[in-house]
């Protein structure tokens, strides 16, 4: 059987076009409609530009629909606007590369780009160096670091909660419009989200580790960049605290924590108690994950440091061993049915 597979030339973060499947691999549409191939595929990749989709996206599917036995769909964020299209087009021949889990929807494929991104980025010992400057296991001045770029709900219930409380002279936090707290060495003064450097590197602000503040702060409260609880979604926020070695409390939706440890990951319910992963309630689940906040507040630090001293060494090691790209491409690959 001949095999062609067509590629719009967005990103789509992988070397599918460079695979020995393929008899015919090309970027020309009209081309790819001519060909006499037995199984097409299609890849479509980043449809999103910002949080729309771009011009085009639409036609272009519908195109594919009509030659292809199997079509790719690619995008290393996921944001509400995705939604809608994946109910739009529920074909059994679309399958959707997405950062994220959506319960209940296996068209819906889990990129792991957030994890393998960062782990390839630190690979390089100029910015793995950052890592072994890092004491997770020292007691710090702070208890835990609470930094939140962006206005979201989860964001706005931990930065109210932090400055109400009687904790907020243990947390070092920053939110919304506040001057940004920049990482080590960071000369470029940019927005989180404008492209800059570090150390030679083109980068984010969010993609660097930020050793200084992480030694500053014991633990990390996590704001996830979004909290529906019909999806497991990970980014950047939850890869530097793996790099780091540290503790963390989520403030995202319902069964994240589950989600997570599906990944093979360890948690922390032998420190803290985290069944409030299970509560559906935003508000209450949120309040029962803030409780846990108060506990470490409460606590000296240096028995909580030793006690999560495998957890955080076992999901170091996992981040690093894990060929994350392999599970992804063969992932891929199986949903190519030849």
């Amino acid at each position: 059987m001949t095999k062609a597979v067509y590629w719009n030339q967005r990103y789509v973060g992988g070397t599918y076009l460079n695979w020995s499947v393929w008899d015919f691999v090309t970027t020309d549409l009209e081309e790819f409609k001519k060909s006499t191939a037995e199984y097409k595929v299609g890849m479509i990749g980043e449809f999103l530009d910002s949080y729309d989709v771009y011009f085009g996206f639409e036609e272009l599917l519908e195109e594919l629909l009509n030659i292809c036995d199997k079509i790719f769909i690619f995008n290393t964020h996921a944001y509400e606007e995705t939604f809608p299209l994946i109910l739009k087009y529920s074909s059994s021949k679309i399958t959707w590369v997405l950062p994220i889990m959506l319960y209940g929807n296996d068209k819906v494929l889990f990129d792991n780009a957030w994890l393998r991104s960062k782990v390839e980025w630190y690979s390089s010992p100029e910015l793995k160096k950052d890592l072994f400057d890092l004491n997770p296991y020292t007691v710090k001045e702070f208890y835990f670091d609470a930094l939140m770029h962006e206005v979201g709900d989860n964001k706005k219930f931990v930065i109210s909660n932090v400055r109400r409380d009687g904790n907020n002279t243990k947390i070092l936090s920053r939110f919304g419009s506040e001057p940004l707290i920049y990482p080590q060495e960071f000369t470029a003064k940019t927005m989180v989200s404008e492209p800059s450097q570090y150390k030679g590197y083109n980068c984010l602000l969010a993609d660097v580790v930020p050793v200084n503040i992480y030694n500053a702060a014991a633990y990390s409260i996590l704001a996830e960049s979004t909290y529906n609880n019909n999806y497991f979604y990970l980014t950047e926020k939850t890869t530097k605290c793996i790099l780091a070695r540290r503790l963390f409390i989520m403030f995202a939706g319902q069964y994240w924590l589950r989600s997570f440890q599906s990944l093979g990951f360890k948690t922390f319910d032998s420190v803290i108690d985290e069944s409030y992963d299970n509560i559906e309630d935003n508000q209450t689940r949120w309040s029962a994950a803030y409780k846990q906040v108060e506990y470490l507040c409460s606590q000296s630090q240096q028995p909580i440091l030793d006690q999560i001293k495998s957890i955080i060494e076992y999901n170091y090691d996992l981040l690093w061993s894990t060929d994350w790209r392999g599970i992804l491409d063969q992932q891929v690959l199986e949903q190519i049915d030849l």
